[in-house]
């Protein structure tokens, strides 16, 4: 999807952003899973999840897009801050205790409902991601509270909404390409009435 601004044109930078979260998402889960140690997720997570989506955020903002700009900053600080959690827990620095974690999860949770009743109204693919990262939040929360199966039904959660994210990447990819909707996102799950 390109959009033009008078003689101007740019690229979609949700493509960028969706890719650096998905990509990130996968990674943590598949460590949170134990199949891969956490080096990949950390690093991935920091550049590609973290400075990739702060950059789509800003183009955003060039774009006028507060949603797109909103999103993509505050999931960049998200996967930069956490990387950073993890690496000064390993070193003593700063320490943040598991009860730290669930309250910091348990805020991006209620930052993310905010962005989900948003997403409601673009389109079932949005809805779906954000309602997957909202869900898998607060399964984190009580997995970090101790329930062992909630850990792993966030992790499922997550990957599902990575998938998602990389098929509404996929789905811009193929509509700029193609020049038509090929992998459909589906109305809004609601809408508000615009003032007239």
């Amino acid at each position: 999807m390109t959009l033009t601004n008078n003689t101007q044109l740019y690229s979609d930078p949700a493509v960028a952003g969706l890719a650096g979260f998905g990509l990130s998402s996968l990674l943590l889960q598949f460590f949170n899973l134990g199949w891969i140690d956490e080096g990949p997720a950390i690093y991935i997570g920091a550049i590609f999840g973290g400075f990739v989506q702060l950059i789509a955020g800003f183009q955003f903002l060039r774009l006028r897009d507060n949603f797109g700009y909103a999103v993509f900053i505050s999931y960049g600080a998200f996967w930069i801050t956490l990387p950073l959690i993890l690496v000064s827990n390993h070193f003593g620095l700063f320490v943040s205790t598991s009860n730290d974690i669930a309250v910091l999860i348990s805020c991006w949770a209620l930052l993310s409902i905010l962005f989900t009743i948003v997403a409601a109204q673009k389109n079932l693919a949005l809805f779906l991601l954000f309602a997957c990262v909202v869900l898998g939040m607060v399964t984190s929360v009580l997995g970090n509270k101790g329930i062992a199966i909630a850990s792993t039904i966030s992790a499922i959660l997550f990957i599902g909404a990575a998938l998602v994210a990389w098929y509404i990447m996929l789905s811009n990819l193929l509509k700029e390409q193609i020049g038509r909707d090929v992998l459909p996102l589906g109305r809004g799950v609601f809408q508000l009435d615009k003032k007239e």
